[in-house]
């Protein structure tokens, strides 16, 4: 599971858990302009002995948010052609869809 996180969702948290509780790898992405607001919650996940699968990353930039989608897809392959995440989708050609939240400036 891919979730950005950059702004606060009750909805991906809870996606994020119940991915967790599963085992299932998760890559939780966030802004660094926003670093500060991101769910202290969710960072304290990352890599916890509670949820080893879970890592959070902040990125500046497209470039850097896609190289590490990338570099997460490819330690963690799907067993399908198509990846569904939260607040993004890379296909079968490893293009990328960023979907951000109506009257979001991030």
């Amino acid at each position: 599971m891919i979730a950005e996180i950059s702004n606060p969702s009750l909805g991906v948290g809870g996606e994020i858990a119940d991915a967790a509780k599963l085992g299932k790898p998760v890559l939780c992405v966030y802004n660094k302009k926003v670093g500060d607001n991101v769910s202290a919650y969710i960072r304290g996940k990352s890599g916890s002995i509670f949820s080893p699968t879970v890592k959070c990353e902040d990125y500046s930039n497209l470039k850097e948010l896609k190289s590490k989608i990338d570099n997460f897809i490819k330690n963690h392959p799907a067993k399908k052609n198509i990846i569904k995440v939260v607040g993004a989708m890379v296909d079968k050609n490893k293009a990328l869809l960023i979907v951000r939240k109506a009257d979001s400036d991030i």
